[in-house]
């Protein structure tokens, strides 16, 4: 499937991220943001930003689904649809840190809201 549209380069989105503790504390909230590189036959580049971490990403479409590449990290790995938080936390899971994984997937999530 090809998306077309308007890339609109050096777009950015800022979005919310947040967790509940598993010891019963209040919520970790904070700020993400993703700053959509490129856009190239159906490969979004950009970076995400968020509790003190930056990542270089590469997410794609292949045949069966998505993918989702950070070369920095060696992490490569399938994901579900961009918007689909719950399989995409778990193809991270154990690869990042649990407030990276939310930075990262929440900002994928954004991603088809940077293509107009």
């Amino acid at each position: 499937m090809r998306t077309s549209g308007l890339v609109i380069k050096g777009a950015a989105m800022i979005y919310e991220c947040h967790y509940r503790t598993n010891e019963g504390r209040p919520a970790k909230r904070w700020q993400g943001c993703i700053y959509l590189v490129g856009f190239s036959g159906g490969t979004y580049n950009a970076v995400v930003r968020g509790a003190g971490s930056s990542f270089h990403i590469f997410v794609g479409k292949h045949s069966y689904g998505h993918y989702l590449c950070i070369p920095t990290q060696g992490i490569a790995c399938e994901l579900s649809e961009l918007d689909d938080t719950f399989w995409n936390y778990e193809q991270l899971s154990g690869k990042l840190s649990k407030s990276d994984i939310i930075t990262v997937i929440e900002g994928i999530a954004c991603l088809p809201k940077l293509i107009r």
